[in-house]
């Protein structure tokens, strides 16, 4: 109907990687009503990505995005609508004035959630892009995997662990060459100390692959907690999980239409990228002991954590003290959704008093790697992922990960978000640094990974973490936090909930080098934790 209109129509489309729009429809003069794709069998849609081509000159155009799944997001807030063009590539964030986030009444036959608006002004003719985020494309990893591979640094290696539904390579990044470690007057084989970190699980949650970007650039870096970390840890990255997905402009699901944090536990043939990540972390996790030799306190990074869990006053009552009968005749044990018998060796595990491990001492040469015959120990399973309503981050952790020590397991599961809030500010934007949540959403990563690991470990199994930060704007992350964790009780989920946006005037705009100073922090809060298990 373009004889309706006395200038020629913009030219849309989303054809290239992450691209989404489903349709366009002019609906005036210089109005355009530009409808999102949804997830490949869901209704899901929050992600878009777009371009404009044959635009007019210097006259206001307004375009309004319609199908956004969500009621409330931090567009009613900070978050900004991105644009660049072929010869201004840097993104940059709409000016306020030039956008909306508002029900519309002549859309109400469209959809029932608000309707994004803005209102753009082309200066020049070339290709204009438009973006819900800054994006982190399937290509800028390959790129960025090649461009490490590269340099050939000794302590990293990299491999495919599988290949997605579409058959896109799924990459996991090791780093670290740890010396072989030996506690004193113990004959057992050296204990390699692993962290398992993963992102992008959610395809649309690009700030998971930009803090994923900057764990990666400070661990192969010089900074001298960088090479205490590889010269003591192991660390597991996988910077994309849900591959297809990303590559397709999804918001949550993979290319089958499946939300992968969801099916975790028991991945059907649907979610073969679930399916690797759960097969490398029984890898990291073992079989179950046949004899039950260790307790709580046996355990180094326990007693560690423990102390300073002490330290940072996250041990606010007196520890309790049960017997494993004690434990396993509690009425309110729970191990998971269900409440799961206790087997005779995991009873007997901690019936035997343990001893105080010895601190662990350096035996090898700097230049020799580590072998084989060394114990993995996963210490900590971080899962990042981005919230669309909250202004900072957060992180949820698993309340009833505990079997014979609960509390201490409470207390110990505490410090890394403790450490986190004093280093990086952006965990301090919430009432609450940490969120409990359990027996809701069994299926994902957290929660599935920790009943995973606690059946065949008890309270020796990692600790597992979402880490969540703002699509948006939150307190700078280089500031250090206030240190002090407000815990929220009866948290329902780490998906869909909506949470009250807490806003203050300080807060800034993230950028992919805001989120990357955000994966810095992390590694901060992982050194002064390994700081105190392996002393320098």
């Amino acid at each position: 109907m373009s004889w309706l209109y006395q200038s020629p129509a913009v030219s849309f489309d989303a054809g290239f990687e992450s691209g989404n729009l489903a349709s366009a429809e002019r609906v005036a003069e210089f109005e355009y009503d530009l409808f999102i794709q949804p997830d490949h069998q869901t209704s899901t849609r929050l992600w878009f990505y777009f371009r404009c081509s044959q635009v007019p000159i210097s006259l206001p155009i307004v375009f309004n995005i319609i199908g956004i799944s969500k009621t409330k997001t931090t567009y009613t807030t900070q978050q900004r609508i991105l644009v660049r063009s072929t010869s201004r590539t840097k993104w940059q964030r709409m000016p306020q004035p030039q956008q909306f986030y508002t029900t519309s009444t002549k859309h109400k036959c469209y959809t029932s959630t608000p309707v994004l608006s803005f209102v753009f002004q082309f200066d020049r003719q070339e290709e204009y892009f438009f973006a819900f985020g800054y994006p982190y494309t399937y290509s800028m990893l390959q790129k960025f995997i090649t461009r490490i591979q590269d340099h050939q640094l000794p302590f990293v290696s990299i491999e495919t662990l599988g290949l997605s539904f579409q058959q896109r390579q799924i990459s996991l990044i090791n780093i670290g060459r740890p010396l072989l470690a030996r506690y004193k007057n113990e004959s057992k084989p050296s204990q390699q100390h692993t962290v398992l970190i993963t992102a992008r699980c959610h395809s649309g949650e690009f700030p998971g692959s930009y803090v994923c970007h900057g764990i990666l650039e400070y661990l192969m870096s010089n900074n001298p907690k960088a090479k205490f970390l590889r010269q003591n840890i192991i660390f597991k990255i996988i910077p994309m999980i849900n591959v297809d997905g990303v590559m397709n402009g999804f918001y949550r699901t993979n290319a089958n239409g499946f939300d992968l944090n969801r099916n975790f536990f028991d991945p059907p043939a649907s979610c073969p990228e679930a399916m690797l990540i759960k097969n490398l972390f029984e890898s990291l996790v073992g079989p179950t002991p046949e004899q039950d030799t260790y307790a709580f306190e046996s355990n180094f990074t326990n007693t560690m954590l423990l102390e300073l869990a002490q330290s940072l006053n996250l041990v606010t009552d007196q520890i309790e003290y049960e017997t494993p009968q004690e434990r396993a005749n509690s009425s309110n044990s729970t191990r998971s959704d269900t409440n799961r018998p206790v087997n005779s060796q995991q009873k007997q595990r901690l019936q035997t008093p343990a001893k105080k491990p010895p601190i662990p001492i350096i035996i090898a040469k700097p230049q020799q790697p580590s072998t084989n015959s060394c114990q993995t120990k996963l210490d900590f399973v971080i899962d990042l992922h981005s919230h669309s309503n909250i202004a900072g981050g957060f992180l949820f952790l698993n309340p009833d990960s505990g079997v014979f020590n609960r509390q201490k397991r409470t207390f110990c599961e505490q410090v890394f978000p403790a450490l986190l809030a004093k280093n990086c500010s952006t965990f301090n934007s919430l009432n609450s640094s940490f969120k409990e949540s359990k027996n809701t959403r069994e299926g994902s990563l957290r929660r599935a990974f920790m009943n995973i690991a606690k059946d065949k470990l008890t309270d020796e199994a990692p600790y597992v973490y979402c880490l969540e930060v703002s699509n948006s704007h939150g307190p700078d992350p280089k500031e250090g936090g206030k240190g002090v964790l407000k815990q929220m009780q009866n948290e329902d989920s780490d998906a869909d909930q909506e949470d009250e946006i807490d806003e203050q005037e300080n807060y800034v705009a993230y950028t992919p080098e805001k989120y990357m100073t955000i994966g810095e922090k992390i590694c901060d809060s992982l050194y002064d934790i390994y700081s105190q298990i392996f002393k320098q």
